[in-house]
């Protein structure tokens, strides 16, 4: 993949999220930015998921995947920031 398409797919990725209300545990790694350090350009489950043991974020199941809650994502981020 070279440079301009990374600049695309990463325009195209801020757009994507703004309609959602749900995300897949991937897709709510890569919202929070939250990739392994051994392989950063594959998003880190591992990291949601523990947000999700220390009840920091609701989930539900649909159809055998797990869920977030896309304000709970916002919520969160902001709260790190204070």
């Amino acid at each position: 993949m070279n440079i301009s398409s990374k600049e695309n797919q990463k325009k195209s990725d801020s757009g994507f999220f703004e309609n959602l209300d749900w995300l897949t545990i991937k897709e709510a790694a890569i919202y929070l930015r939250r990739f392994k350090r051994k392989k950063p350009d594959e998003p880190s489950a591992g990291a949601v998921y523990n947000l999700i043991t220390r009840y920091k974020l609701r989930t539900t199941k649909s159809l055998g995947r797990l869920y977030v809650f896309k304000s709970d994502l916002d919520r969160h981020f902001c709260a790190g920031l204070r």
